[in-house]
């Protein structure tokens, strides 16, 4: 299963074993040591293995979602290949995804939130990105429990756990100009982005508008 591939242990020791490998070059490395290049290092962020990953398990938790009566956009790419590098704008909607994927229930406090895009990725913010994959995978089994229990009972909990609908400003790009989350829509105040379009995420819809 996908949830059980993800990585959320990463550490400085793997970052600096990346870096040891790297310095040295593919031509330099021993077999074993190319064998562990090939194969996707901790200490590096690789699209075609990390992010195919990623979307996997974002797709999987869509799936799951749906199946207790959420639904959540997040057509995450899943066929990164190799020489394949993120745009800033791919980058954004990545990130967006997953935290799609978490405000779609009532998470615990303690469930890490990440910032948007990719840019100064840290190991710390890779390891938080799966982990948040594996809270809500988690917090579902939990709603699905209730929900078996109250079909027993003749009564239904999943309202409990369902988040209420957010709304964010984004550039085109995907840098964040709003979040209202914990804000009701008609108190924002937008700021001055310039002409250009925008992109309104609310309730896990995207909405792209012309700026004048």
């Amino acid at each position: 299963m996908i949830i059980d591939e993800l990585i959320t242990d990463r550490t400085d020791d793997d970052v600096t074993r990346w870096e040891k490998l790297r310095d040295l070059g593919y031509k330099k490395m021993s077999v074993s040591e190319r064998n562990e290049w090939a194969q996707g290092m901790r200490g590096a962020y690789t699209p075609s293995i990390d992010m195919n990953r990623v979307g996997r398990a974002i797709r999987y938790l869509v799936d799951r979602l749906a199946e207790i009566g959420i639904v959540v956009d997040a057509p995450a790419k899943v066929d990164w290949a190799l020489e394949d590098i993120p745009t800033a704008r791919q980058a954004a909607y990545y990130t967006q995804y997953v935290t799609r994927i978490r405000d779609a229930l009532q998470m615990l406090d303690d469930v890490p939130t990440i910032t948007n895009g990719l840019g100064n990725l840290t190991y710390e913010k890779a390891n938080d990105i799966e982990r948040i994959l594996l809270a809500v995978d988690e917090m579902i089994h939990n709603v699905r429990s209730n929900i078996d229990l109250g079909w027993a009972l003749g009564t239904s909990y999943t309202g409990l756990y369902a988040a209420a609908p957010s709304l964010r400003l984004m550039t085109e790009s995907g840098d964040l100009l709003v979040d209202a989350r914990d804000r009701p829509p008609d108190l924002l105040h937008l700021p001055d982005a310039g002409a250009g379009q925008l992109i309104i995420e609310y309730a896990g819809q995207n909405y792209l508008c012309e700026v004048t």
